[in-house]
């Protein structure tokens, strides 16, 4: 009964459908990785409340902002900003010589776009400009081997180009001071005075 037994085994072995298979065509799974980026906010303060006598910020503005890339290849970014107005929504930033300011707008009490532009002229009047104030603003910190800046004084804002890969943190100030002469009076009504900061690649 044994002998019987292992030749049976034997036999299956042999007519297994195994012994005759071929093998396939490869099939190769391909998923490319794009030379990606992104922007994403990453703390910093952005809130603050406005002196009623002086017009004076109570504490800095310091929006940070973390770059994400897949390539150390040179990358354009802009730092913008705007505010709004009964109209449309104007640039914010502005420069009187090498100093650059941003305009605050009041959200409660729209301002027309005309106290936006007498702010700009450098020579404001506080009486031509309602529910808007204008206060300095810092240039973006550049990182050597990181992160170029420049401003760009035709579109009012800053270009940045990145050579970074990975993270790169990043951020702008508005320090605690107190507004542009003549851009706060009481002509500016109570309300949250507000600008828009935008870091996006190109």
């Amino acid at each position: 009964m044994r002998k019987i037994y292992l030749q049976i085994i034997f036999i299956w072995v042999l007519m297994s459908p195994c012994a005759f298979a071929s093998q396939t065509t490869p099939l190769f799974l391909m998923a490319p990785l794009f030379s990606g980026c992104a922007v994403t906010t990453n703390g910093g303060n952005i809130s603050a409340t406005i002196n009623p006598d002086t017009g004076a910020l109570s504490t800095s503005f310091t929006p940070a902002f973390k770059l994400t890339t897949l390539s150390g290849s040179a990358k354009a970014l802009t730092y913008s900003a705007t505010c709004n107005t009964t109209t449309t929504a104007q640039n914010a930033i502005f420069n009187i010589s090498t100093k650059k300011y941003i305009i605050l707008t009041n959200s409660t009490v729209l301002p027309p776009v005309s106290s936006v532009n007498n702010i700009k002229t450098g020579a404001p009047t506080a009486a031509s400009n309602p529910n808007a104030m204008a206060y300095i603003i810092n240039d973006p910190p550049a990182i050597a081997g990181q992160l170029a800046v420049s401003y760009n004084t035709t579109n009012k804002l800053w270009n940045l180009t990145l050579t970074h890969l990975g993270n790169t943190n990043t951020s702008i100030t508005v320090p605690a001071a107190t507004p542009l002469g003549n851009t706060y009076s009481f002509d500016d009504e109570p309300g949250a005075y507000q600008a828009t900061i935008t870091l996006s690649f190109i």
